[in-house]
């Protein structure tokens, strides 16, 4: 099993309706390759070998779902932009990502 489902990806981001549901099924497994490149280091497994997944991955990912979906929706050359206090930025790559959810990703992982 992945990090998040389809379905927890609605009830987190507050989605009723199917109309995004394709679009969500094509991003989770992208958000979870880019979950693991910027954690950088494997998940611990549980004795039968199961991935055990970070306190918080489950939310984690389905914000940057979200992140995604909207960033998809709004890819036309805008980098940022702001509406009272609420603000946008976006840039490429991995570290595209808002700050918080880089930091939720990689205080899980134990120094080696």
């Amino acid at each position: 099993m992945g990090i998040v489902t389809r379905e927890e990806v609605k009830q987190i981001l507050d989605i009723e309706d199917e109309s995004e549901d394709g679009r969500i099924d094509v991003l989770i497994p992208l958000v979870e390759e880019h979950y693991r490149e910027i954690r950088n280091a494997p998940f611990e497994t549980d004795d039968d070998d199961n991935i055990v997944y970070p306190r918080g991955a489950r939310l984690t990912a389905a914000l940057m779902v979200g992140y995604q979906l909207y960033a998809s929706r709004n890819s036309g050359g805008v980098q940022s932009e702001s509406l009272g206090d609420y603000s946008y930025s976006r840039s490429e790559g991995l570290d595209e990502y808002p700050p918080q959810v880089i930091g939720s990703i990689r205080r899980f992982v134990r120094a080696t």
